[in-house]
């Protein structure tokens, strides 16, 4: 699988009419939490809510961010990117004398944090759909979720790759914010996978190298899919 490299920005539009803060939560402590660190660079959401990027390589917890960052209002969208398991979203582990540890974890979002919101998730990592979406859908009320109840595998390339995963980001969280309802959503939520893999037809494999392996990808995580509205 190709390493990440460098993408140029794209301006893509999030309409909805939310006033919420949108927070793009961005671990970058390996190659693949560096990658999507920069599909979440690349997004700029224009809805009339403020967007903040917050790139970290060091343990961070949602709660010491929404100090740090000044944010009092539980009404925020988190899009997320990186690793998770079945209850939490991960961060970087911590720093080893010198060594930078890459492979080490931290929690990031727990159950600790459910009361401090988001309003909305779109946990873009492996598994959280699972425990995590679970308190979602039990422990809250009027909240949007969306997650994933198994692995979460990505073609680490930029180009059309890279936009893909980037308009795929911005589709899910459109969906998100317009749907009226549960059935609305997941149906939202598959046209944006469908969209997606309409840009990787078998005939342009020859011109997409990674064109294969997208579309596996892709319906794996169709298929594992959870959206939630409380």
């Amino acid at each position: 699988m190709p390493h990440p490299t460098t993408m140029k920005p794209q301006t893509l539009t999030l309409s909805g009419g939310h006033s919420s803060k949108i927070v793009l939560g961005a671990p970058a402590h390996d190659d693949l939490t560096e990658y999507t660190a920069e599909l979440l660079a690349n997004i700029h959401l224009l809805s009339g809510s403020s967007t903040l990027y917050c790139k970290f390589s060091d343990p961070l917890t949602y709660d010491q961010l929404l100090v740090q960052r000044g944010i009092k209002s539980a009404n925020t969208f988190l899009i997320f990117g990186g690793h998770g398991d079945e209850s939490q979203l991960l961060g970087p582990g911590a720093k080893l004398g010198a060594a930078n540890c890459r492979k080490l974890r931290s929690p990031f979002y727990t159950s600790a944090h459910i009361y401090l919101g988001p309003r909305f998730m779109l946990a873009f990592c492996c598994w959280a759909g699972v425990q995590l979406g679970d308190w979602f859908e039990n422990q809250t009320a009027g909240r949007t979720f969306v997650g994933f109840e198994d692995e979460l595998y990505l073609v680490l390339a930029d180009g059309d790759y890279a936009t893909c995963w980037t308009q795929l980001l911005v589709d899910l969280a459109k969906a998100m914010l317009n749907a009226p309802d549960l059935q609305s959503l997941e149906k939202a939520v598959q046209d944006s996978y469908q969209s997606a893999l309409n840009k990787f037809p078998p005939h342009q494999d020859k011109k997409n190298r990674w064109g294969m392996l997208m579309r596996g990808y892709l319906r794996r995580q169709s298929e594992s899919v959870r959206a939630i509205i409380s």
